[in-house]
């Protein structure tokens, strides 16, 4: 009888460990996938601004004169992610851009990822 019920504890127990291992696999999936489309997110975000072709002199102008860190863009992918673009602007034609990617569900931000890059203007005279 003892015999059976330790079988029984055991059988339960390995059952119980199993599920919960599987559980939690499937939670960090879940979160390595959210915070994938978050990157792709921010990644589209910098190919958007790089599309646009703007120089120093453009984001100067949208800037109207504002220091520090601003918005050029907001837009969402295809997937209803979204994105946000911002710039800051440095000295000798140097601007840093910072995209910043969110995956959403429903209205609440599951995840975000950002991404960086400086750019140079360069001016050519013939």
């Amino acid at each position: 009888m003892v015999a059976v019920l330790v079988a029984c504890l055991m059988i339960t127990t390995s059952a119980t460990l199993v599920y919960a291992m599987t559980e939690l696999n499937a939670q960090i999936t879940y979160n390595q996938v959210a915070h994938t489309k978050a990157k792709l997110a921010a990644t589209s975000g910098l190919n958007h601004f790089i599309s646009l072709g703007l120089h120093y002199e453009d984001l100067r102008e949208i800037s109207q004169g504002r220091d520090g860190e601003f918005i050029v863009l907001e837009s969402r992918t295809i997937d209803n992610d979204y994105y946000r673009v911002s710039v800051v602007l440095d000295d000798d034609d140097i601007f840093y851009v910072y995209s910043k990617g969110e995956h959403v569900t429903g209205e609440r931000i599951v995840a975000s990822a950002e991404t960086a890059a400086s750019f140079q203007s360069l001016w050519m005279q013939k």
